[in-house]
Parts: structure tokens; sequence; C-alpha cells
């Protein structure tokens, strides 16, 4: 790895390198020509020679990650069929990044699709569909609300993603926090202002399709 990193820098060498790298397997040498690919370091590393290895490698040691990076390969190459079918497959595995790339890509194509990678999403805990589940369901309680009615199911499910999200740290929670301000539901207080300094400070950090469903 130490070499690999030293010849990073010298484009003489680095293709020697990352081919002995590669050959031994090395993981190392695989995230390292994934990096100077995406980046175009050097013009005799392309996507087609990535390609080929991310393929070799999937062979041997097949993983959620790699399929994730053949998306991203797919992706650049423009198969966009190739490259949601390697995503979806990296997403069912609990690959984060391939999650995140579904929810952008069909969040704005088909609500169909987004919800079922939403699915997916919540059972692997992957921050940004926690995101949008809780603001989906404050919205529902909002309107049950408003009829006279409420769903005792979907406070508790609300109520447990958000002790999920708050032990995970997710960026944009304030965003949910405020919505729940706004309507005074599962203990916070319902306070206008407070709701809306903290949607307006964490807006941000949420995805346009997700603000686009919760407003």
């Amino acid at each position: 790895v130490a070499q690999l990193q030293l010849t990073h820098k010298q484009s003489d060498d680095f293709i020697y390198w990352i081919d002995r790298g590669l050959k031994l397997c090395s993981k190392a040498a695989l995230e390292l020509l994934t990096e100077v690919t995406f980046a175009k370091t050097y013009a005799d590393v392309d996507l087609s020679f990535l390609s080929t290895w991310l393929k070799q490698f999937n062979k041997t040691q097949p993983s959620p990650v790699l399929d994730e990076l053949m998306g991203r390969v797919y992706e650049r190459q423009q198969l966009l069929d190739k490259a949601l079918q390697s995503y979806d497959k990296a997403a069912k595995a609990g690959n984060h990044a391939a999650i995140k790339r579904l929810l952008d890509y069909w969040g704005s194509r088909c609500q169909q699709r987004l919800k079922d990678y939403l699915t997916v999403g919540v059972r692997f805990n992957e921050p940004h569909a926690l995101l949008f589940s809780m603001g989906i369901l404050v919205a529902t309680i909002s309107k049950e609300s408003e009829l006279g009615g409420a769903n005792s199911t979907n406070h508790k499910l609300l109520k447990g993603y958000l002790v999920k999200a708050r032990g995970m740290g997710i960026p944009g929670l304030g965003y949910i926090e405020g919505m729940c301000h706004e309507q005074g539901i599962l203990g916070f207080a319902e306070d206008k202002q407070k709701a809306a300094q903290l949607t307006f400070e964490n807006y941000h950090k949420l995805p346009a399709y997700c603000l686009a469903a919760v407003n």
C-alpha cells in the first residue's frame, strides 16, 4: 500500500505498481485505482480499465461495495440500466451509498420505486431513508389530526425512528424535530417559533424530493 501511495504522484510507475497490486488481489490497489480513475488523474487509466478489474474482483471477492462502484462506472459510461441493476443489488445487500443514489434517482421519477427503496433504506438504517420516512409520518399524523383521528401505530413508528436517528446523529434531524414542534406531537411542545428556526436551519440538509413530499 505504501508503494502504491508513493507512486500515485509518479505517472511513469503508477500503471506498473497498480497492475502488480491488482494481480495480487489487493483491495488497497483497487481503491486507489477507483480514486484515480474517477479523478481522471492519468489518461491511461480509464473507466474500461477499472470496469475490467471490478468485475474480476467481484467474481472472487463479491461485495455490495464493489456492486455500488460498478454502478458508478456504468453511470459514467451512460449505461443507465446496468447502473441501476448494480445499485439495486448493492442496495438490497445494505449498501448505503447505493440506497442513497437510488433514492436520489427515483425521487423525482417514480413514487412507487421511491417507496420501494425507502423500505429497503429503513431496513438498513440509511439516513436519508429514515429522514424521509419520518417526514412522511409527521405529515400523515398532521392530516389525521385535522380529520379528528389518530393512528397510534404511526406515533410509535415515528418515535422509534426518532430515537434511532438521534443515536445515529443523522444530519437534518432538526428539520423533523421542527415539524414535530409545529404539530405539538410526541412530547414536543407546540412552538411555531422553534419550529420555524429548526426547519430553517436544517432544510438544506434534506434532499429536494423529501422537502417536496413533506411540505
